[in-house]
């Protein structure tokens, strides 16, 4: 079950610093017929974000993006749009107190490392909700 091809392929932003990382969970996505945008850093996903906000259907992104924090970036994107779906992913397998404060729906939080399995059925329960 992947996006609905009537509607065309749905976008999802990806932030992670490690290529490797950006590189499987892009071709996850695109094989379960989602369109990635990815981005290496805070600056650029922002950018990507920011010229379209509403064309995209939710945001995975990496709780450590080298020395800035995935919390931090989604914090200023859900100023951007606070109803956006997102995926944190993360190392540390503690939920990060920080996430509370940030206004929109429950954020969700799936542990590295995580199979592509795993991946898609996390983003597919968070765009059920």
């Amino acid at each position: 079950m992947g996006a609905d091809p009537s509607q065309g392929p749905r976008r999802v932003l990806v932030c992670d610093d490690e290529p490797m990382v950006r590189e499987i969970v892009e071709a996850t996505l695109r094989s379960a017929g989602f369109e990635p945008v990815c981005a290496a850093d805070a600056a650029r996903a922002l950018e990507q974000f920011g010229a379209s906000p509403h064309s995209f259907e939710a945001l995975i992104v990496d709780r450590r993006l080298g020395a800035e924090s995935g919390v931090a970036l989604i914090e200023r994107l859900r100023t951007l749009r606070v109803d956006t779906p997102v995926l944190l992913v993360s190392g540390v397998h503690e939920r990060p107190v920080e996430l509370e404060r940030i206004p929109g729906p429950a954020i969700a939080l799936l542990p590295k490392p995580f199979r592509p399995s795993a991946l898609l059925a996390a983003l597919r329960a968070l765009l059920a909700e």
